[in-house]
């Protein structure tokens, strides 16, 4: 019994490494043959588009030729135009006396429109004048106030302050230039209120004395454009006395 199973021991020895190596050899075998396989499907495919491709591009070619070979048949068959035969100046002048003579008729005709048109044009003006109503632009008397008399210092700044609300186009300027006493000290600037009502807040005018003696400055409210001719102008005048030393003191 030892001895048969020392030799089945040496048997699988000897047969396993020929078992091993020949596995590979079968999966490489079957691995090129479906490969092979493929391929040939593959190039059995191509030959067949281009097959189809090759009989598609002859069909087209055929028909094209035979649409042309039509086209050049119908073409020789259409009858060729002939040339008008030249009417003789014999025949002609009578057919030219007739077309000046419907020119000249037509020319009156339409002379004869044109004093209609011209006369209905005239009447309907007329009309539309007498319909029309006449709009009369009423100016209205500008509104004038003399406000109280400020007294200022000869050389000192002072200000002239008026209720402004810029937001709503409602602000002041100077009506006319200022007088040769007065200058003015810098641009006009807008103060907003610390609580807006009617008034958004002031617009501050800064000017100096430069002469003793009485003068006065004129300002006039400036309105939004929609409104503008439809309010009167609003002026204010301001008196101003200059003193060349302040008597408070």
């Amino acid at each position: 019994m030892k001895f048969v199973r020392i030799l089945s021991l040496l048997l699988a020895v000897l047969i396993a490494p020929c078992m091993i190596a020949s596995a590979p050899a079968d999966i490489e075998q079957a691995y090129k043959a479906e490969k092979a396989k493929v391929d040939q499907t593959l190039k059995d495919k191509k030959a067949k588009i281009n097959k189809t491709l090759k009989e598609k591009r002859a069909q087209f070619k055929e028909a094209r030729q035979k649409r042309l070979e039509a086209a050049k048949a119908k073409a020789a068959k259409t009858p060729t135009v002939e040339k008008k035969a030249k009417i003789p100046k014999a025949v002609k002048a009578p057919k030219k006396a007739a077309l000046d003579k419907t020119a000249k008729t037509s020319s009156v005709d339409k002379i004869t429109k044109e004093t209609k048109f011209d006369k209905k044009s005239k009447a309907a003006k007329d009309v539309t004048k007498e319909e029309t109503p006449v709009v009369k632009v009423v100016q209205r008397a500008p509104d004038i106030k003399t406000l109280e008399t400020k007294t200022v210092i000869q050389g000192e700044p002072f200000m002239i302050k008026r209720p402004a609300s810029p937001n709503f186009g409602r602000t002041w300027k100077l009506h006319k230039e200022l007088p040769i006493q007065i200058e003015m000290v810098g641009k006009e600037k807008f103060v907003p209120a610390e609580h807006p009502g009617r008034n958004e807040g002031t617009t501050v005018f800064t000017f100096k004395g430069l002469k003793a003696g009485k003068t006065q400055l004129e300002f006039e409210k400036v309105y939004p454009k929609e409104i503008r001719d439809k309010k009167p102008a609003k002026i204010r005048i301001i008196p101003i006395e200059i003193k060349e030393t302040d008597t408070k003191k």
